[in-house]
């Protein structure tokens, strides 16, 4: 367990500084913070102290990776239960954050180890990139989605490339996408991934809407990053068919799926923030093509 004292810069009328006493049981609680830091960042006309403060909650972070040690695996922040304590998508989220935190910050102390932990999980097949051996009898489509996006946002970012003889960022989130593109399941419902990709896994019969706005998601920003409007059609598509299935109802109420087995029929009303998140950022990429902005370099 790890304690520290973090000084947040709170933004708003007056601006005060508030120093918190934050008692880290688990990684989730310092990437919470590091996250909320990071958009400090963008808020406040004084960032240094939120760099400062963000740089603490990063040392924290990456406390909890030993993939890079003896005996460990690469880039990963460990096993999934009951074994661990971590999913295999939780560490593309770890490293989506240690990008967005180079990107604010300007400090490139973590980028090796992200650039090595994103190339070991690859899987090493550009046709099927994220779906390593290890990982892929029991992956869902929001997994390899997640690393997909962490892909994509080190080429927005301008993370250092991949080594040599490595597929680029940008390849990489292309490829995601296409493998998803075809597993995209007219067929049933009208439309929509299912959650698991191999059909004899329990989660096939079910269409997610994690792995829908992860999709979504990844053909918005690539439609952005590449000026190619074939992506923005499927995010639209895609939007289109979780609202008119009722994963995403009049209310903007995100549910968390429904049976494909059923004809998605009957939608399980949990909820997500991850979810409406994904598809919150999504849409902005979305309004970006409305509004023709210009593609990134």
């Amino acid at each position: 367990m790890h304690r520290s004292t973090l000084p947040l810069l709170l933004a708003g009328a007056g601006a005060a500084i508030a120093a918190l006493q934050v008692d880290f049981a688990s990684p989730g609680e310092p990437l919470a913070l590091l996250q909320l830091a990071i958009q400090m960042v963008k808020l406040t006309p004084s960032p240094a102290s939120i760099k400062a403060a963000a740089k603490d909650v990063a040392f924290d972070v990456m406390s909890y990776y030993k993939g890079n040690q003896t005996g460990e695996i690469l880039g990963l922040l460990g096993m999934p239960p009951p074994d661990g304590d971590y999913y295999w998508w939780h560490s593309a989220v770890l490293w989506s954050t240690m990008i967005d935190y180079y990107r604010y910050t300007g400090d490139d102390t973590y980028n090796s180890l992200a650039v090595e932990g994103l190339t070991a999980q690859n899987g090493g097949r550009i046709d099927h990139p994220f779906m390593p051996a290890n990982w892929t009898p029991s992956a869902g489509n929001d997994d390899q989605g997640f690393w997909g996006l962490a892909a994509l946002q080190a080429a927005e970012v301008g993370l250092p490339a991949p080594p040599q003889g490595q597929p680029t960022w940008i390849e990489l989130a292309r490829g995601v996408f296409d493998t998803q593109a075809a597993r995209y399941d007219e067929a049933t419902c009208g439309g929509g991934l299912r959650w698991q990709i191999l059909l004899t896994n329990a989660g096939y019969r079910y269409k997610n809407t994690p792995s829908n706005a992860v999709f979504l998601n990844l053909g918005a920003r690539l439609a952005r990053y590449t000026g190619n409007q074939t992506y923005a059609d499927w995010a639209e598509k895609t939007w289109t068919w979780l609202a008119a299935t009722g994963l995403v109802d009049g209310a903007s109420n995100v549910f968390d799926g429904t049976m494909a087995d059923a004809n998605c029929t009957t939608i399980t009303k949990a909820q997500f923030s991850y979810s409406a998140a994904i598809l919150l950022e999504a849409a902005a990429y979305m309004y970006n093509q409305v509004c023709l902005l210009p593609p990134l370099p």
